[in-house]
């Protein structure tokens, strides 16, 4: 394409590679977001275990010491790594998120140039008519 026409559309591919990538951007916030729901959630379903137990012990009569003590530590263990895996795990979907984003931005802003370079091209601004 050549001309006027492959002139603008260069350009609007360009914005349209800008806006592909700033609504990437979007989304890994609401990716963010929703693991950090997800982790709070885990969290909470941690605690309310805990006290469950803890409160099953005591109307039991039993101290919180020696076996029920270390139920609920590793209750609490792994509610922590339960939350830390989630909060891993949507990390690396926002890094693998804007990691594609980039990519098809810098393919897209590529493509664009080489549209309004054949354009400009085709339309007789070449580099030996620049600055005079």
């Amino acid at each position: 394409m050549s001309g006027l026409g492959g002139l603008f559309s260069g350009v609007a591919s360009a914005f349209s590679s800008i806006g592909g990538y700033n609504a990437a951007k979007s989304n890994a916030r609401w990716t963010a977001a929703e693991g950090e729901l997800k982790a709070f959630n885990r969290a909470k379903q941690i605690v309310q275990l805990g006290a469950a137990q803890k409160n099953a012990y005591v109307r039991a009569g039993l101290e919180l010491e020696g076996t029920p003590q270390a139920v609920m530590q590793d209750t609490y263990n792994t509610g922590l790594e339960d939350i830390a895996a989630i909060q891993s795990g949507y990390q690396k979907q926002i890094k693998n998120q804007m990691t594609q984003a980039r990519a098809r931005l810098l393919g897209g802003l590529l493509g664009s140039a080489a549209k309004i370079g054949s354009s400009l091209y085709g339309l007789g601004i070449g580099s030996d008519n620049l600055g005079s």
